[in-house]
């Protein structure tokens, strides 16, 4: 347990890509020395199927939330708002909150339901000159505007699929893809990414590339007949490790004195830092572990690189 917790804390400090962060590497990082580990210098990932296929829940929530969010547009903010306040830390009133302050479109929506703190969350833990008061401001808007672009006159499901490329497969996966399997000696290789097969693949019209997501419906329809049925009939199971149990129990000590580096030159505020520790660890099991693992990544990659928000 001593080498995995040094592994996990290693990606939290990563010093390649400076200004690069990522709260969710600790996977790739720890599959990547698995391999390697076990003698292979190169790797096939998956990477693209998901993004393609609709094999992610927003290709489910995202349309709910558009339904939702029609539905409290007949609701004064004002009421919204106050509802908010009797538990200004509930995980689910906070997002009906954001999705009723957010336009009432596919982009901003998939922001919502994609971002781990919400708009108001965010004002919280940050000082008062870094507050921007845009719903938006945790994208730059050159980007808003691009990603708006990409998914303007598109399907619902045509969006998203385009929306989980440009931000969280860009942004965040192809980047932990290369740096932590780099940072193993391990050479990552992206088959679906191929430029013709992502080409033709996002020329079928999502109706049929897209089918009750979130189970990559036709891509197990494709390659079934190469696949033992024991794979194909299992469900679709995300790679998640028991990082609840792991903040809790072997890393608290290491969580709770990173977060004491807190400070104002980072930005950030402490109290609000240590409020969000506290809560995940007097409520019960089960309560989301994201919040506080990712402001300790921020923090900790921030100091170690002598950097501020």
């Amino acid at each position: 347990m001593a080498a995995l917790c040094a592994a996990i804390f290693h990606t939290a400090r990563f010093r390649h890509r400076k200004h690069q962060p990522t709260v969710d590497g600790v996977n790739t990082f720890l599959v990547s020395r698995a391999a390697r580990e076990a003698g292979f210098k190169v790797a096939l990932s998956g990477l693209g199927g998901d993004e393609f296929f609709g094999g992610y829940s927003s290709f489910r929530d995202v349309p709910r939330m558009l339904k939702l969010r029609q539905k409290l547009k007949l609701l004064p903010p004002q009421l919204v708002a106050a509802v908010a306040s009797f538990d200004p830390h509930g995980k689910t009133v906070n997002k009906i909150a954001d999705m009723s302050a957010a336009p009432a479109d596919v982009v901003s929506l998939y922001l919502c339901r994609r971002r781990i703190f919400t708009a108001r969350q965010v004002d919280v833990l940050l000082r008062e000159h870094l507050r921007t008061g845009r719903w938006s401001a945790d994208i730059p808007p050159s980007r808003l505007q691009r990603v708006t672009e990409l998914s303007t006159g598109r399907s619902t499901f045509d969006a998203i699929s385009r929306l989980e490329v440009s931000l969280y497969m860009e942004q965040m996966l192809l980047r932990d893809s290369d740096v932590m399997g780099m940072a193993n000696s391990l050479e990552i290789r992206l088959p679906l990414l191929d430029r013709e097969f992502a080409r033709s693949s996002l020329c079928i019209p999502a109706s049929k590339r897209i089918v009750n997501p979130p189970s990559k419906a036709l891509m197990r329809e494709l390659v079934a007949p190469w696949q033992p049925a024991e794979i194909m009939n299992k469900p679709k199971q995300g790679f998640v490790l028991p990082f609840e149990h792991w903040l809790r129990g072997p890393l608290k000590d290491r969580m709770e004195s990173g977060l004491q580096h807190a400070n104002a030159d980072m930005g950030l505020q402490l109290q609000t830092v240590q409020d969000t520790w506290k809560r995940f660890l007097t409520n019960p099991v089960g309560t989301d572990w994201i919040g506080p693992w990712s402001l300790f990544v921020l923090i900790q990659y921030l100091e170690t690189h002598d950097l501020h928000l």
